[in-house]
């Protein structure tokens, strides 16, 4: 709607075109903390104000200490609720007014996990180099759903998928997957591969598992990276933003060694300028978190050693320092950690955690488990059981039992 007909006949070429682009999206179905740009492409200032910012805050908040947080955050309620937002772009002095109808959907109903969902990949073929899934019931017995197939492929970029990362949002009703974009399967060139790789990542959302989106590919990475290698997410609750991470080499340096990176998203189409993480005198690649109570976790392949570091820190963009682990240090020729709460049901004489790692070299993927983080003692859990086809770099999250049954209905 345009406020002042006058004004849009004072406005200029880049105000007008700024005005026409500007859109929410997702405005029909907001389930989650929207992006709400400060500034057109063209150069014009945005403002915006909310009808009811009790649902949604169209100002940004300063964190003592801490980066801040950006305006839009959503707080859903227990029915839909209709809000307005308004946005006022400023060029050259001139104002246009532009309002948006949303409806925020009402808050999920909180959900028991009992279950467990494994997306991975298996191999470095051309089609083992995509999305494949297994369910469990415990978290450590796991059975392929789709006949060992794949669940999602890709004819984007280099039409290769892998380290696939699945996480639920953090409302609960909405999932994101993303993956490294890499067919090491061409050429079989790990040189080339880091760079002059990927500087994009694929993305999925659904919001039941079984739909998908056609995936899409976006760059996060900076015009200099070399890679961009098993991206993860986690969800910063302090600004309301996911933190999506990375490993990569880059020209300025020579290509000298993987690092880790990290930008942040509030829509998985718009992504920050990428920062680096962990910049350490040696290689680092495929990084994991996991949070317990107030606490991150942090596990980092010591690329060079194929070896496993283990970090803590008390925020996600806070100091990071390592956790001494014996029993991690030996474990040797090891990627991939992938780092998961056991469901309540699945917890026995205390071990609560699991790390799953990849023995690249050898047998494949292997469970540890500990009954706390902190200590940093992890066993090598027995009994288990792994997809015939091995699965590579993957993800483990908790689901409902109607999730997990709705899984391997639709993949049967």
């Amino acid at each position: 709607m345009i406020e002042d007909k006058n004004n849009f006949e004072k406005a200029s070429e880049a105000l007008r075109a700024d005005y026409h682009e500007l859109f929410v999206r997702d405005a029909d179905c907001v389930r989650g903390n929207l992006y709400l740009p400060s500034a057109g492409v063209n150069g014009s200032k945005i403002v915006w104000e909310s009808s009811n910012p009790s649902v949604i805050c169209a100002k940004a908040l300063s964190n003592k200490g801490y980066d801040e947080t950006p305006a839009g955050v959503v707080t859903r309620q227990e029915k839909d609720i209709i809000v307005v937002l308004s946005a006022y772009i400023t060029l050259d002095g001139v104002t246009l007014k532009k309002d948006f109808s949303l409806t925020v959907l009402a808050k999920p109903q909180k959900q028991e996990y009992t279950d467990y969902l494994f997306t991975y990949f298996i191999g470095s073929r051309t089609d083992e180099e995509n999305v494949f899934f297994a369910t469990s019931g415990d978290g450590f017995c796991w059975t392929a759903v789709n006949q060992n197939k794949p669940v999602l492929t890709s004819e984007l970029g280099t039409t290769g998928i892998r380290d696939p990362f699945l996480v639920r949002s953090a409302e609960g009703d909405r999932f994101f997957l993303i993956a490294t974009d890499l067919c090491i399967a061409k050429d079989g060139d790990w040189s080339k591969a880091q760079r002059k790789g990927s500087q994009s990542i694929l993305i999925w959302e659904s919001s039941d598992l079984i739909n998908w989106t056609k995936p899409r590919l976006v760059k996060i990475n900076s015009d200099a990276a070399g890679c961009t290698w098993a991206p993860e997410a986690f969800y910063d609750e302090i600004t309301g933003e996911y933190l999506i991470f990375w490993a990569s080499r880059v020209s300025t340096d020579d290509y000298a060694k993987q690092r880790v990176y990290y930008a942040k998203t509030r829509d998985f189409y718009n992504f920050t300028e990428p920062v680096p993480w962990i910049d350490y005198p040696f290689s680092v690649i495929d990084t994991t978190v996991i949070r317990d109570k107030n606490v991150y976790y942090r596990f980092t392949k010591y690329e060079d050693k194929s070896r496993i570091i283990m970090e803590r820190a008390d925020s996600l963009l806070g100091s990071w320092s390592e956790v001494v682990s014996e029993t991690l240090s030996v474990q040797e020729g090891v990627e991939g950690p992938c780092c998961f709460a056991l469901n309540e049901k699945d917890i026995v004489d205390g071990y609560r955690y699991c790390l799953l790692l990849d023995h690249f070299v050898g047998s494949g993927y292997y469970i540890m488990v500990t009954k706390d983080l902190s200590t940093a003692k992890f066993e090598r859990k027995g009994g288990c059981s792994m997809p015939k086809e091995r699965p590579r770099h993957g993800t483990v999250i908790p689901v409902t039992k109607k999730e997990r049954a709705r899984i391997e209905e639709r993949y049967c």
